[in-house]
């Protein structure tokens, strides 16, 4: 299904930033979303996890994309820090990827 017909679907509208489709037309075709770490975010989560006593990072440890869309923001691709990929056919694969800064370094 293609990013538009599923934005008409669910009534919201995404960029070409947002989602991208890797695959298309194939069997394995997957949408890709990319994100970045939001401080305070991350200061609110762990705020809860404090509160819970430990209980909600259990449940973000059970459901990593709850975790990834908590503690970050949606980000172009280039600039993400963490991707979330699911299939488009049955949305039963979610994997989340931790990708390090990149950082060249030039010889002169």
């Amino acid at each position: 299904m293609s990013p538009t017909r599923k934005a008409r679907r669910t009534g919201r509208m995404r960029t070409n930033e947002e989602v991208k489709i890797i695959n298309q037309g194939l069997e394995d075709e997957m949408e890709v979303w990319g994100y970045r770490p939001c401080w305070w975010k991350m200061i609110l989560v762990g705020v809860g996890v404090i509160c819970s006593g430990g209980l909600l990072l259990l449940l973000l440890y059970w459901l990593p994309e709850w975790g990834v869309k908590g503690t970050c923001t949606r980000t172009s691709l280039r600039d993400a820090h963490t991707l979330l990929l699911r299939t488009t056919e049955e949305n039963l694969l979610m994997i989340w990827i931790h990708r390090p800064k990149l950082s060249y370094k030039t010889e002169t």
